[in-house]
């Protein structure tokens, strides 16, 4: 296995009825683990931070980064590395529910700017009439 750039620490945000961990969109897509992921996490405006329910998605995650991490060479990594409650409802709850696919497109076309490609910012839809995102 190749050397990923350093996983983690994450931070958790709490209030007082839910939690949720912050991880970069890049982490989770770098695990495989997208997919699996319910539609009870949220994410960012601009899709690079997913906010991972803790009831479910949390776990899946932390399953898989508890064996990819030491194999990258962070042993003793730590998982979490900050914590921010609030007695309020948090921000979170007010951010759009995960879309994986939307989240994909997003990456997709920060990766191709960053490498100088150039892409079409017009819809999608505009240029393939079976694209329903």
């Amino acid at each position: 296995m190749s050397k990923l750039r350093q996983l983690g620490p994450y931070t958790m945000h709490s209030d007082p009825g839910h939690a949720w961990l912050a991880v970069p969109f890049e982490d989770v897509y770098l695990l495989g683990i997208g997919p699996d992921l319910s539609p009870y996490s949220y994410m960012s405006e601009d899709r690079k931070i997913l906010y991972l329910e803790e009831d479910c998605d949390i776990f899946k995650f932390k399953k898989v980064w508890c064996t990819v991490a030491p194999n990258n060479g962070q042993l003793g990594a730590r998982f979490i590395g900050g914590e921010e409650h609030t007695n309020e409802a948090s921000f979170i709850r007010e951010l759009e529910p995960l879309d994986w696919i939307g989240c994909l497109i997003n990456y997709t076309k920060r990766l191709r700017a960053a490498v100088g490609g150039v892409y079409n910012t017009t819809s999608d839809a505009e240029h393939d009439p079976n694209y329903d995102y």
